[in-house]
């Protein structure tokens, strides 16, 4: 297979402090350590109009709002800082991407380096931030602009690895690749196709000549849906057989599946006996016990059991937090030789103000209108790992034993948000939306309105302007149910929009009176 990569220049450091690492840059020998990122960047694609959601094409009649280069400097800009956070503003030393666009318009001849080289002294904010983007640079991928924007942030010595173009994905309807960002260079990638879901890119890294093999993977969507979980049964078992294939060879081999597997670190819990099996815990195997690691007995090791359990949370689904970005680790990151993980060091990289809502701190998932805002509606993960001191090969000491995880859950406790209005503003003239412009609907996302209208399909009519309606709260869906089309709706909604259509979210029964007499 063909190693695609660049590497970007080196240029003055600019960072601050945040999801600490060490004290060394990975191009340092001896055992200091690194962080990996684990990152969905929730649908980051270019601006080529070409596009399996409708929100990201270019054609105003089929979208209201159509993406645009303002829109793209804004998620490139936010992506960019949210992986400058880690190793005190240096950056993350290896990025896994989820939910990067294919690039379906792509021309062969393309050469990224090249492309980096010739808009060396252009901005990316020059390049999107004009009201006309040239033809050329909408026809460039997402990978140019997140690049150069890290480029310019001073964080250097990266190369780029993506799998191999595949025409059946347009046909499958797959949007995205996982790729990887890495300041280690690859002596190796290969792609693993799964049903129904992106191909699984594995590639390993020659860490100061220790191997570490990373398997990035986004399996089947419907985490809490039974009904899909046999596909990623089909999904886990591809990943399985690629696992069984290495550690037959090399049963110590530095290896970590990390990805967003759509499914919870504890869905056989979860699902409780609705199926016969789960792909994460039963065809993986992946569990909680670390010390299993150590004894033999197991092979996988989730890293959400290094947290606990009121902090596992990665993203929010009907007002209860999941743990769909996930970091698996195998025996030889424990065995005193190559990469090791540093005991301790997951967590999940949430900010305040920035990737977190400040009203009710779930992730500020992307808002396409205006210039755009928010990050993704999943919270990266991360993780320190060292390496070998070469000049001393006893540098990396022994895991003791009292220090390793033990846990055996035998329940699932819900970690539910809070949605009570007892710390929330509610604003009583929704009218004044329809007026407003683009930016200043932006301004309004995510807050609360008292709304008086009429049911109207599947949305509302407030005041002749139609909104969609969406109730992630089951009882809430039963209410909206219940109201016969052209019957008065009254309730507190949260303002939003979804794939180009402004909508109002009811998120928790107590936002709506049954008797409809708020």
């Amino acid at each position: 297979m063909k190693l695609k990569f660049v590497t970007l220049s080196s240029l003055i450091l600019v960072g601050i402090v945040a999801c600490s690492a060490g004290d060394s840059k990975s191009g340092e020998a001896g055992d200091q350590p690194f962080t990996l990122l684990v990152y969905n960047v929730e649908n980051l694609f270019d601006l080529d109009g070409i596009s399996v959601f409708e929100e990201y094409e270019q054609d105003a009649s089929h979208n209201p709002y159509p993406y645009n280069g303002a829109r793209l400097l804004t998620k490139i800009n936010n992506h960019a800082s949210i992986i400058q956070q880690c190793s005190e503003g240096k950056g993350a030393d290896i990025v896994a991407i989820q939910e990067f666009e294919i690039d379906f318009s792509q021309d062969p001849e393309f050469s990224l380096e090249a492309a980096l080289a010739k808009y060396a002294n252009r901005s990316v904010s020059e390049l999107l931030g004009s009201k006309s983007v040239s033809a050329e640079i909408k026809q460039f991928p997402v990978e140019f602009f997140l690049i150069k924007r890290l480029e310019e942030l001073g964080l250097d010595g990266y190369h780029f690895y993506e799998p191999e173009f595949d025409v059946s994905w347009q046909e499958r309807n797959i949007a995205h690749r996982c790729v990887f960002l890495s300041r280690f260079p690859a002596t190796r990638i290969q792609q693993h196709p799964l049903k129904d879901a992106r191909d699984v890119v594995e590639v390993t890294f020659d860490v100061h000549g220790h191997a570490l093999t990373v398997l990035n993977n986004h399996w089947k969507s419907g985490a809490s849906s039974t009904h899909s979980e046999p596909t990623r049964v089909q999904n886990a078992g591809v990943v399985r057989k690629v696992l069984d294939a290495r550690l037959s060879k090399d049963p110590n081999a530095d290896i970590l599946l990390v990805g967003d597997f759509n499914s919870h670190h504890n869905a056989a819990l979860r699902m409780g006996g609705a199926v016969e099996t789960t792909g994460l815990n039963g065809v993986l195997g992946s569990q909680s016990v670390e010390q299993a690691l150590l004894d033999g007995t197991a092979d996988l090791y989730n890293l959400w059991y290094e947290l606990p359990q009121p902090e596992r949370g990665s993203e929010v689904w009907s007002g209860e937090w999941g743990t769909l970005m996930q970091m698996i680790v195998t025996p030889g990151l424990y065995d005193q030789q190559g990469v090791q993980y540093v005991d301790g060091s997951f967590h999940r990289l949430a900010i305040q103000g920035q990737n977190l809502n400040k009203s009710d701190g779930t992730p500020n998932a992307w808002v396409n209108l205006g210039k755009g805002a928010g990050y993704s509606d999943h919270l990266p993960v991360y993780a320190s790992f060292r390496y070998e001191n070469e000049a001393d090969e006893t540098s990396l000491v022994a895991y003791k034993r009292e220090t390793l995880g033990n846990e055996v859950e035998t329940s699932h406790k819900p970690i539910t948000v809070d949605y009570s209005l007892s710390h929330r503003k509610v604003h009583s003239d929704p009218e004044r939306l329809a007026d407003l412009s683009e930016d200043d609907k932006l301004g309004c996302m995510g807050e609360l309105y008292w709304v008086d209208a009429v049911k109207k399909g599947r949305g509302i009519d407030l005041d002749g302007v139609d909104y969609s309606l969406f109730a992630p709260d089951y009882e809430v869906r039963n209410w909206v149910k219940k109201i016969e089309n052209g019957s008065p709706m009254k309730f507190i909604g949260e303002f939003g929009i979804y794939r180009g259509t402004l909508q109002f979210l009811i998120r928790d029964i107590s936002w709506v009176d049954p008797k409809n007499e708020i």
